[in-house]
């Protein structure tokens, strides 16, 4: 465990640890408690952006390739109209790609 250093008001260090008092615990576990919530919440943020960044990729005019419509993004692969190759191989790459950072999971 690494210890950090904040700065922060004097009135407000003082409230929050009156609170944490009054929750039976310490400022310090609840900071623990808020950082841990804010990193869980940054990761989905970031898990949607990417999201939608695929989203957008595969929707999008490729050369060529015609853009695959949104709706397809959102339907079961068995419910799919079919589809060109290249598109699913585009698919495939970019799926793979997210995988490796650890992101889809």
């Amino acid at each position: 465990m690494k210890n950090i250093t904040f700065s922060a008001e004097d009135a407000s260090i003082a409230k929050a640890r009156s609170l944490a008092q009054l929750r039976g615990t310490t400022l310090n576990e609840e900071f623990r408690l808020w950082l841990a919530s804010y990193a869980s919440a940054d990761t989905v943020a970031l898990k949607k952006a990417q999201t939608m960044t695929l989203i957008e990729q595969l929707t999008s005019r490729q050369g060529q390739q015609s853009a695959v419509p949104i709706d397809y993004a959102f339907t079961a692969e068995a419910n799919r109209p079919a589809v060109r190759d290249a598109f699913n191989e585009r698919e495939q790459r970019m799926l793979e790609r997210l995988d490796s950072t650890g992101a889809a999971s």
